[in-house]
């Protein structure tokens, strides 16, 4: 798209952030029959487009990551991949997605939730074309009882029974050594009496969901939830025993895991330590992991501000094996990268304004110590009532035995008008894009900078 278009949709993203929209509103209007206390209905959705982003943008690649899609020769020449160029992605063509969401609450122990996403993987490919268009659902069941909901209960202690299964949306687990800012499908129980928790996860098939050498995943956990063990602070303590399916040689591994997190206020303070104790006769120093982290949020008379600053390191078996040859591919492995945006999985475009960190950039460094630090941090500053300026950084600092450091620096600054706190659009200078040429959703590190336009809506 030429920059001479840039006034055209302005106009129109105006349009749709700051209303009214005479369709919406009657759609709206007709619903209204069908919701009551116990049913809401959502619809949101986004439009996103880079300018000036091309094929041959140049990115920077960590050296274990050149070639891409190791092991695949024949992917490598398909989608070019032995260079150091960026290939196709929806974000140069304009893409968006809708959701259409409902929640029902039952009862007063019960919700249900299910939704249908529907992404346009680029408006430059016509309406209907259905290469470029992908639909899919998201549920989620939440079952959750509490003795104070039975005044028949005599109990002392407060005392809940839950239940949950669906889709579990950018899930962290204990404090986020492994599993972290992921999707995944689970089914997850817990019984807690005063403070203490029994809880127990498994979750499916982590082969098929982002590629990696893990069948089913089960976690074990005992824990003390919110502990005020001191005036103002509360804290987690967890223990667990994780037991997840190794594909390759079709046994079970276990885990061991402890993690601890403090909050008070607007910070919270956690780390996490986690051991592999059958792994043959190697040094203990390669098979344990750990994380230490810190957030910190609050919101000031100007604007907001939010951050994470996190160390994690993985010793040199603990990730052993799980990065392994997947079928996990985001493009049709029969044709070229351009246009080719789905393949066996889809990369939503919902999850594109995710952190950059997650386990499975850590497994691709296999056999070796892997140290990992993190500084992200969201800023915003309210010039009027609705215009602010907003500057995002997502910092990562990866350092892995017999290789130099490498550094993403992901940033994302610039203006954003706000009609309503779920409508707004932005333009921003940013220096990420989405790469669909790896087995889980990831960022290419553009060399240069570009501009990106972002308008989004959402109805209640």
């Amino acid at each position: 798209m030429r920059l001479k278009n840039l006034f055209a949709i302005t106009l129109a993203a105006v349009a749709l952030v700051a209303g009214p929209i005479p369709q919406l509103a009657r759609a709206e209007d007709a619903s209204t029959d069908l919701v009551s206390e116990k049913i809401s209905i959502r619809l949101a959705g986004a439009f996103f487009h880079q300018f000036s982003f091309n094929e041959g943008a140049r990115v920077r690649l960590p050296p274990s990551s050149t070639p891409r899609r190791s092991g695949e020769i024949r992917l490598q020449e398909l989608w070019n991949l032995d260079g150091d160029q960026a290939t196709d992605s929806p974000m140069g063509h304009g893409a968006s997605f809708i959701e259409f969401a409902i929640r029902n609450q039952a009862s007063r122990d019960l919700q249900l939730d299910g939704s249908l996403v529907a992404d346009l993987r680029g408006y430059s490919f016509g309406v209907y074309n259905q290469d470029q268009v992908s639909i899919y659902p998201k549920y989620h069941v939440d079952y959750l009882w509490h003795s104070s909901h039975d005044k028949s209960w005599t109990h002392r202690l407060p005392t809940e029974l839950a239940f949950e299964a669906g889709t579990f949306q950018e899930a962290r687990h204990y404090e986020g050594l492994q599993l972290y800012n992921i999707d995944y499908q689970a089914v997850y129980t817990h019984a807690q009496v005063g403070r203490w928790r029994l809880s127990f996860i498994r979750i499916g098939d982590l082969r098929e969901g982002i590629g990696l050498g893990i069948n089913d995943w089960l976690d074990y956990m005992v824990s003390v939830e919110d502990w005020a063990f001191r005036e103002g602070w509360v804290a987690d303590v967890r223990f667990g025993v994780t037991d997840y399916a190794d594909f390759q040689s079709g046994g079970w591994r276990d885990v061991w895991n402890a993690s601890l997190g403090i909050e008070k206020n607007n910070s919270r303070y956690y780390g996490q330590l986690s051991y592999r104790p059958f792994e043959g006769s190697y040094d203990w120093r390669l098979k344990y992991g750990s994380v230490l982290g810190a957030t910190y949020s609050s919101d000031f008379d100007a604007g907001s501000i939010s951050s994470r600053l996190e160390w994690r390191h993985y010793g040199g078996i603990f990730n052993d094996e799980l990065s392994q040859p997947t079928q996990v591919h985001y493009r049709n492995t029969n044709t070229g990268s351009f246009g080719n945006y789905i393949g066996s999985q889809l990369y939503p475009l919902e999850a594109i304004d995710r952190p950059f960190s997650q386990w499975a950039v850590f497994t691709e460094y296999d056999k070796r110590y892997v140290d990992g630090v993190t500084l992200q941090t969201d800023v915003n500053i309210d010039w009027t009532k609705s215009l602010s300026f907003r500057f995002q950084l997502d910092l990562n600092a990866i350092l892995a035995e017999g290789e130099d450091p490498f550094l993403y620096p992901f940033f994302s600054v610039g203006p954003e008008f706000r009609a309503t706190e779920d409508a707004y659009l932005s333009f921003s200078l940013t220096n990420k894009t989405m790469n669909l040429d790896k087995h889980y959703p990831t960022y290419y590190f553009l060399r240069r900078p570009l501009v990106q336009f972002e308008v989004r809506r959402a109805l209640d």
